[in-house]
C-alpha cells in the first residue's frame, strides 16, 4: 500500500508542475490525446483482475478463477456487485475536463480521497490504472484522473446522473458473497441440526450407499426405517440457495462477545459432497432496553432476526423467514 501512496504523491506533483502548462493551453475535446481520457474498458469479459485501493490503507482484489469471481484470495464475490463495476468499466465517458478554475482543488480532493483502480486483462501488467474522486458540484459526474495524466476529468455513464465512486467500494465485506448454503441435493453428503436446549429434536440426515437419504438413528447408528423419504427430498432442496441478511459491523467486540458465549438456540452443518463442511450457530438478537409491541408488551428478541456465526469466523445477521423452513425437528421427517 505504501507503494500505492508513494505513486498517488509522486503523479500529483507532477500535476502540480504540469498546472502551469494546462492553464497556457488547456485542449479542447476535439483535440485531448486520447490516451489520456481512455478511461474506458470496451472488452470486459478479457479482465481477469482488478484492484482497488483507497487512502484508508483498504486494498481490494478481485480475481477471476474458473469463471468465478474472489474477493482477496479467500471469498466468494457477489456476483451482482461485480456484473455492476464491469459495467460501470465499459460504460466510462468523459464529460469534460476540468475547468482551470477548478484544476488545483480537484487535484487537492484527489490526493486526499480517492480509490485507485488497477486493471488486468490477462497480463502481470495492468492494462489500465485511474484514480476515482468525488462527484463535480451538480453531480452529473465523477473527477477522474489517468494515471501518467496531467488533466482529470469530469467523467460519467451515459443515463446514468449521479456519482460513480460508490461503485468502486473498499470494504471488503460489501464486495463478499452472502452466500451460506448453495448445494443442490446430489452435492450433499449429509445435513445436521443439533438444538442445545433440546437434544431430543437433533437429527442427521445422511446419504446412503443406494444414493438416496436417510434418517440417522442415534441410538444404533444405522438408518431409521420410518422416514418420510418425501419430506427429507423436500426439504434437501431448501439449501440450494440459503443467503444471510448481512454482516454485523455495528456492534463492539465485547458484544459481539456475550451473544457468543451464550447457548446457540440451532447448530446447522452441511457436507457437500467432496466432505467440505459449511456450518452456522444461530443465536437470539437483543432488541433494544424498552422495546414493546403496538399493545406496551415487552420484546426482548428481535422478532424478524437472529444472529449468526457462519463457520466460526464471520458474524452475521440472518432472517427468521429464511431459517424458519430449515429448522425442522427429528419427528419431521419420521412416518406416523
Amino acid at each position: 500500500m505504501n507503494k500505492t501512496r508513494n505513486r498517488l504523491l509522486i503523479l500529483l506533483a507532477l500535476l502540480g508542475s504540469s498546472a502551469i502548462a494546462y492553464f497556457a493551453l488547456q485542449p479542447t475535446k476535439s483535440t485531448m490525446r486520447t490516451e489520456l481520457n481512455d478511461f474506458a474498458v470496451e472488452d470486459t469479459a478479457s479482465i481477469d483482475r482488478i484492484f482497488l485501493a483507497d487512502k484508508s490503507d483498504n486494498n481490494i482484489l478481485l480475481e477471476k478463477r474458473d469463471g468465478k469471481w474472489i474477493v482477496n484470495g479467500l471469498y466468494a464475490a457477489r456476483e451482482d456487485a461485480v456484473i455492476n463495476l464491469l459495467y460501470t468499466i465499459k460504460e466510462l465517458k468523459v464529460r469534460t475536463p476540468v475547468p482551470k478554475s477548478a484544476f488545483e482543488s480537484v487535484v487537492k480532493r484527489l490526493s486526499g480521497n480517492s480509490v485507485k483502480v488497477e486493471i488486468y486483462q490477462g497480463s502481470e501488467e495492468a492494462s489500465k490504472i485511474y484514480y476515482v474522486g468525488s462527484s463535480n458540484p451538480d453531480h452529473s459526474g465523477t473527477y477522474m484522473l489517468l494515471e501518467n495524466s496531467s488533466v482529470p476529468f469530469v467523467v460519467h455513464m451515459e443515463g446514468l446522473y449521479g456519482f460513480l465512486g460508490p461503485r468502486y467500494f473498499t470494504n471488503v465485506n460489501e464486495w463478499r458473497t452472502h452466500e451460506i448454503f448453495a448445494s443442490s441435493m446430489e452435492n450433499i453428503k449429509s445435513v445436521e441440526i443439533n438444538y442445545p436446549s433440546a437434544p431430543e429434536d437433533n437429527f442427521v440426515l445422511a446419504s446412503t450407499e443406494e444414493g438416496a437419504f436417510g434418517l440417522v438413528d442415534f441410538s444404533s447408528g444405522n438408518f431409521d426405517a420410518r422416514v418420510d423419504s418425501l419430506e427429507i427430498f423436500r426439504y434437501l432442496n431448501l439449501f440450494k440457495k440459503v443467503n444471510f441478511e448481512g454482516f454485523e459491523e455495528t456492534k463492539s467486540i465485547s458484544f459481539k462477545d456475550s451473544i457468543l458465549q451464550q447457548v446457540p438456540m440451532a447448530e446447522i452443518k452441511l457436507v457437500n459432497a467432496l466432505g467440505f463442511p459449511t456450518d452456522i450457530k444461530l443465536f437470539k438478537k437483543p432488541m433494544p432496553e424498552d422495546s414493546e409491541d403496538f399493545e406496551g408488551n415487552p420484546i426482548p428478541f428481535d422478532l424478524d432476526r437472529m444472529y449468526g456465526l457462519l463457520n466460526e469466523r464471520d458474524f452475521v445477521v440472518v432472517q427468521y423467514f429464511v431459517f424458519d423452513p430449515i429448522l425442522k425437528r427429528r419427528r419431521d421427517f419420521l412416518l406416523p
